[in-house]
């Protein structure tokens, strides 16, 4: 994990672009959908895409529009994950994903927690959840039982994941 000194110059350098997405409202597409030159080399850009965002919902750099973290209204995740898979390996993620739900169901305070396979992109699951609050999101993303699993689906990835989060009074408005 990187030096909170080096995420912060990431968040600073990141700045304009980040300040643009705040203010559209597409903070997320910012952070989650990019293009990649290989899949490893994305998802660490993700992961400090995440670092840095959490940075600076955190430190509140930025006087645009309060974050969600700002509030304790009830936020929807819809989350697509593209997976290449063979038949073992999705007997597995199957397995992997039902303890994580378990779990997550029991010890994370989560309202609404499903996993579905997408009937039209086969290898796609659809996650829909529903939180307390975005900080009890973030608390779930950092337990042990959330990074193993992770750890798990990220060799496994086949494409742009893609994570709408909003308020739940505003997810209509979520493209």
């Amino acid at each position: 994990m990187r030096a909170l000194s080096e995420i912060i110059r990431i968040v600073m350098a990141s700045c304009t672009s980040c300040s643009r997405a705040l203010q559209k409202n597409e903070i997320l597409q910012w952070v989650f959908v990019q293009k990649q030159p290989s899949q490893r080399f994305h998802w660490r850009a993700l992961a400090t895409r995440l670092l840095a965002l959490a940075v600076v919902l955190v430190m509140g750099l930025w006087g645009v529009q309060p974050s969600l973290a700002a509030s304790n209204e009830q936020v929807r995740v819809v989350g697509r994950l593209p997976m290449q898979l063979s038949t073992t390996e999705r007997q597995e993620f199957e397995h992997q994903t039902m303890d994580l739900a378990k779990i997550t169901r029991a010890e994370d305070g989560v309202i609404q927690y499903s996993c579905n396979a997408d009937i039209e992109k086969p290898g796609t699951y659809v996650f829909d959840e529903i939180w307390p609050s975005e900080q009890a999101l973030n608390d779930h993303l950092n337990t042990d039982h959330f990074k193993q699993w992770w750890a798990w689906v990220e060799p496994h990835l086949n494409g742009d994941l893609v994570i709408n989060i909003a308020d739940t009074r505003q997810f209509h408005s979520v493209s």
